[in-house]
């Protein structure tokens, strides 16, 4: 398991925990994003798509009215 940053485009690092599954492919969740799940064949996949999940995720969750962070970790540059 190991934990990357990423930044969306609204300009935000989301930290991300990245595993290894027992078929081989990589799956990435956020403590801070509820509901973010990104799997793919590489780690360098998972960290190209999870910017777009998050964007979609994230969007959703507003539309629904739902609270979308579950602490400070998710920090502006």
């Amino acid at each position: 398991m190991e934990m990357r940053h990423i930044k969306t485009s609204l300009s935000y690092r989301l930290p991300l925990t990245i595993e290894q599954m027992e078929d081989g492919t990589y799956m990435a969740t956020s403590s801070v994003l509820q509901g973010l799940l990104v799997q793919a064949d590489t780690v360098d996949d998972v960290i190209a798509l999870a910017p777009g999940v998050a964007k979609a995720l994230i969007a959703a969750m507003r539309e629904k009215g739902r609270r979308i962070l579950h602490s400070q970790e998710m920090t502006a540059h």
